[in-house]
């Protein structure tokens, strides 16, 4: 609250805290993505395929990379529109966001609107999804 008011002081139109439920995708997650490594590099890849990472909007193909770029996720910052961008470079015309929410559907359609996005986030958006891509 503070810092709102220091920043409507400095001149800040508006200033608001925002409700955040955990501290993803920043230092504060240091200690979980130590943890979260270990069980990551207990993991056997038995086939490895490009895995395209928000983390810097790459193509890794290697165990080792994929695997730190998973955990620097956790702790790094999302580049979800260069992502996105790289995607629709590569020719991807449909997106499918697996998880609760559909935040990242959303965000998809607004920075191209030549995708689309699907947010799968229950038993019957899953049977729509499945119906769609086939």
């Amino acid at each position: 609250e503070a810092t709102c008011a220091a920043m409507k002081e400095a001149g800040a139109k508006r200033a608001v805290i925002l409700p955040v439920s955990v501290p993803s995708h920043c230092s504060l997650m240091n200690g979980a993505a130590e943890e979260f490594s270990i069980s990551v590099d207990a993991i056997n890849f038995s086939q490895v395929a490009n895995v395209l990472h928000n983390v810097d909007a790459c193509v890794a193909n290697s165990t080792d990379e994929i695997k730190s770029k998973l955990v620097a996720q956790l702790h790094k910052p999302v580049l979800w529109t260069s992502t996105v961008q790289a995607m629709s470079a590569a020719g991807v015309e449909k997106l499918i966001e697996a998880g609760p929410g559909k935040v990242l559907a959303g965000l998809t359609k607004r920075i191209d609107k030549s995708l689309s996005g699907s947010a799968i986030i229950n038993v019957d958006t899953l049977r729509s999804v499945i119906e769609e891509i086939n």
